[in-house]
C-alpha cells in the first residue's frame, strides 16, 4: 500500500516506540483476473441483502477497475455462525446498502483467498499486510488511473479475534474521506474516540492532509517529535488556504495501523492543549501519520479556522 500528504499553538514534546511497515503497491500478479474471466458471472456472485456480492477476487477487481469504483472486501470470519451474523445484522442492512450500492464492488472471500494465477494467498501478498491475516474489511481505490491512490488499499480494518465489526464501526469506514490507509485510519480512530473530538467533523483538505505529511515524514527522519518549520508551514497553509491554522504532533506505537492511531490519541488526550484543539470544531482539517525508519510511528494533525 503506497502512501502518498503566529507561534507554534502547541509544544508538547512526546515520543514512545512502535512497529509497523512500508507501504507497498499492488503487483500485476494480484490484477491479473484471467481465469476469473472463464468463469460464467453468476457463478461468482452471492446475494447478500439486496446486494450482490463477488466470491471471485479477480472478477471482482476487473470490475472495480473497469467501472472506476472502490473495492471493499469482506474477509470472512472462521467462525461459520459469527459470519452469518455479521451477514445478516451488518452486511444485509438498508443502511449499509445504501452505502455500498453505487460507490462499491463489493467481494467476500474466505480469509485464503488465493492470488489469481499464483499459490499464494491474498493475506500473504505485501500489499495486504495490515490486515495481519485477520479477517476483516479491506479497501481498494480503484476509482481513478491518474490518482496516486490509485492501486492502493485504503483502509484496512482486521477484525478483533472472536468479534466483527458493528453497524456503527462499518458506517463509519464506509463515510471515511478520501486519503492514504494511514490519514483514514486515523481520521477514522478519532471518529470513533468515546468523546467524539469535532475536528473530524470539519471539511477534510487536501492540503492540509499533505501538510500534515510533511510534517509527520520531518519528525519520521528525525526521530523526533515536533512542530519542525512550522513558522514555513504556517505562511505555506495560510496563502493557500486561508485563515488562522494550528498543529499538533505526537508519537504512537501499536501492533495494527488502529492500535497506532489509537495509541497516538491516547497521549494527544493527556494534554490539554493538543485535545482543545482536536475537540474543537474548524473550518478545515488534515490528519496523517508516517513511521520512521527507528519503528516508531509521527502523527500529525492540522486545522484551519
Amino acid at each position: 500500500m503506497m502512501l502518498r500528504p503566529p507561534a507554534c499553538f502547541l509544544s508538547l514534546m512526546l515520543t514512545t516506540l512502535v512497529l509497523g511497515s512500508l507501504p507497498v503497491h499492488l503487483s500485476a500478479a494480484v490484477e491479473q483476473p484471467a481465469r476469473a474471466e472463464q468463469v460464467p458471472a453468476e457463478a461468482n456472485l452471492r446475494t447478500i441483502g439486496e446486494l450482490d456480492w463477488f466470491t471471485d477476487y479477480g472478477t471482482a477487481y476487473k470490475e472495480a477497475r473497469e467501472t472506476k469504483r472502490q473495492l471493499i472486501i469482506c474477509f470472512e470470519l472462521e467462525d461459520q455462525a459469527l459470519q452469518a451474523q455479521f451477514e445478516e445484522n451488518i452486511l444485509a442492512k438498508d443502511l449499509i446498502a445504501d452505502q455500498l450500492s453505487d460507490d462499491f464492488v463489493r467481494a467476500i472471500l474466505p480469509l485464503q483467498t488465493l492470488v489469481p494465477d499464483e499459490e499464494t494467498t491474498l493475506m500473504s501478498h505485501a500489499a495486504f499486510h495490515h490486515m495481519h491475516n485477520r479477517p476483516g474489511i479491506a479497501i481498494l481505490d480503484l476509482t481513478d488511473e491518474n490518482s496516486p491512490l490509485f492501486g492502493l488499499m485504503i483502509s484496512a480494518h482486521p477484525f478483533t479475534y472472536g468479534r466483527a465489526y458493528s453497524l456503527d464501526e462499518v458506517q463509519t469506514v464506509l463515510s471515511l474521506p478520501s486519503g492514504t490507509i494511514t490519514q483514514r485510519t486515523l481520521i477514522y480512530a478519532l471518529k470513533r474516540h468515546p468523546e467524539r473530538p469535532q475536528s473530524v467533523n470539519a471539511t477534510p483538505h487536501n492540503y492540509l492532509m499533505s501538510m500534515s505529511n510533511v510534517n509527520s515524514s520531518t519528525m519520521a527522519r528525525m526521530h523526533q517529535v515536533g512542530h519542525h518549520n512550522w513558522s514555513s508551514r504556517f505562511h505555506q497553509i495560510n496563502g493557500a488556504v486561508g485563515g488562522l491554522s494550528s498543529e499538533v504532533a505526537v508519537s504512537g506505537n501499536g501492533f495494527t495501523l488502529l492500535d497506532i492511531a489509537n495509541d497516538c490519541i491516547r497521549t494527544w488526550r493527556s494534554s490539554a492543549g493538543h485535545w482543545n484543539a482536536m475537540r474543537r470544531h474548524h473550518r478545515y482539517f488534515g490528519y496523517d501519520m508516517v513511521q520512521g525508519a527507528n519503528g516508531t510511528w509521527y502523527a500529525t494533525g492540522i486545522f484551519v479556522d
